[in-house]
């Protein structure tokens, strides 16, 4: 019944969306399965037929059309889709629609262009300092500045999430970590902060986790005084 919900419903996300749909996918795949959906008051099925040829954005509409695969894999929901419109293969196991009206299938929406996310002046993301590959920035060289030992810290942390660079800004971290003036930094809740943001951001291996977690930054108190600052501060340092 959630499922059915959040798959009619506009106030949901385009993530729970589809979330529902494959669900609905899985359980329309069986004829018992398939018998609960069409039993359920809101006509699920057809929505998603409907959402399948008529839906402007292409990508729900291709997990439409997936889902409609998923529910002709049994006789009963062959016998309702090919009453929608569907056609299929003469094997069940296939699992794959082809709408009768291809055109309407195929037809592309025209709507306005309202300009290029990444190229939005607004969206403009990075770091100040990356080091490059062979040439880190040592520790023994680097400014006692503020800003200047936030943006390598978090650069070297940034090339944990590549194999090409991961090498020697772990040696770097490590380096950093043992230097008195730079040691502050990795027991601050504001620097934590930003680096949690950039693991969400970008996609690091498990071990490189670890070592963020349990290495680098085990000097940070978990107090609800470090709490409010990880939720309000804006920038990151110590010292």
């Amino acid at each position: 019944a959630a499922a059915a919900a959040a798959a009619a419903s506009d106030d949901v996300s385009p993530i729970e969306r589809r979330t529902a749909l494959w669900a609905i996918g899985q359980i329309g795949s069986s004829p018992t399965g398939f018998h609960l959906l069409m039993d359920h008051p809101t006509p699920i099925v057809k929505i998603i037929s409907d959402m399948a040829i008529n839906c402007p954005t292409l990508s729900m509409r291709g997990t439409c059309f997936y889902i409609m695969g998923l529910m002709s894999r049994s006789s009963v929901g062959r016998r309702v889709l090919f009453d929608m419109g569907w056609r299929f293969s003469p094997n069940p196991d296939v699992g794959i629609v082809i709408p009768k009206d291809t055109r309407s299938f195929l037809h592309v929406p025209s709507c306005e262009y309202e300009g290029s996310w990444p190229l939005d002046s607004d969206n403009d993301f990075g770091l100040p300092y990356v080091p490059i590959k062979n040439a880190p920035m040592p520790a023994t060289t680097m400014k006692p500045d503020y800003s200047n030992c936030k943006d390598v810290i978090l650069g070297h942390v940034s090339n944990l999430c590549n194999n090409v660079t991961i090498k020697a800004s772990l040696n770097a971290l490590r380096q950093l970590k043992k230097d008195k003036k730079a040691r502050p930094y990795f027991s601050t809740a504001e620097m934590y902060r930003e680096v949690f943001k950039m693991i969400a951001s970008y996609n690091f291996q498990l071990e490189a986790r670890r070592y963020i977690f349990d290495e680098l930054f085990d000097g940070v108190e978990h107090t609800k005084e470090a709490l409010k600052a990880f939720d309000t501060c804006n920038g990151g340092g110590g010292g």
